[in-house]
């Protein structure tokens, strides 16, 4: 979703590209203004409040989103009395900002898909590597994850990650990975690290800069599968 359509006096929940509009609600804020909730899961909703259109209305979008989107913090600028913008996720069909009401979401299982990401490390016995396994869905660089590969190959100046693997998963499959909203993975990756790393947390920080996710974002443990909060704040 862009903002362009958020600022230039447009305020109808069937003209953001790409998203379909039963996920939108919008309504009009003062002359030129518009409040935008769009439906990211059964229980969150993206939402941004502007009560003027224009050129500033552009920027203050784009330096929220720039400072305030990889942590999902809500974020506003206040340019005077009739210039407010506010960008932000939160719990499905909350009032606000102000007294603003928004036709609510039903609960119905349906939202505009998101990435969704889990993470595993394993430690075999009488080894020195750590094997780490990602699941993904909603994303892919078109790269076949090599801008995964790329980050984790900082971890090792030396020799980088061994034993890569990135490929589609099979759908048909009964053990595909399901997330935790039943949702099911449509990539895997895998790769090793030797446990001389400096940084034993090395491979989860190159995972949040490939995927665009806040730091400490990402845990991979040995107690099994964990899957990011892409809401957590």
């Amino acid at each position: 979703m862009t903002h362009q359509t958020f600022t230039i006096n447009i305020c109808d929940a069937s003209t953001i590209v790409d998203v379909p509009s039963q996920f939108v609600r919008a309504a009009r804020i003062l002359e030129t203004g518009c409040h935008y909730a769009v439906k990211i899961a059964n229980h969150k909703q993206l939402y941004f409040y502007t009560t003027k259109d224009g050129p500033s209305c552009y920027q203050a979008t784009e330096n929220i989103i720039n400072t305030c989107g990889k942590s999902k913090k809500a974020g506003w600028i206040n340019n005077g009395w009739d210039s407010f913008y506010q960008v932000g996720v939160r719990d499905i069909n909350t009032i606000g900002p102000g007294d603003v009401t928004l036709e609510p979401f039903p609960d119905d299982k349906q939202h505009l898909g998101y990435m969704h990401v889990a993470c595993r490390r394993t430690n075999p016995t009488y080894s020195w590597t750590f094997n780490y396994d990602l699941r993904i869905s909603g994303w892919y660089d078109g790269d076949w994850g090599k801008s995964i590969m790329r980050e984790t190959d900082k971890c090792e100046t030396a020799r980088g990650a061994d034993y890569w693997r990135f490929e589609p998963e099979d759908q048909n499959n009964k053990d595909v990975y399901r997330f935790s909203d039943n949702s099911t993975a449509e990539y895997s990756a895998s790769w090793t690290h030797s446990i001389l790393m400096t940084d034993e947390f090395c491979s989860e920080k190159a995972i949040e800069r490939a995927l665009g996710l806040g730091g400490g974002s990402v845990t991979c443990t040995k107690d099994g599968w964990r899957e990011v909060d892409m809401f957590a704040t």
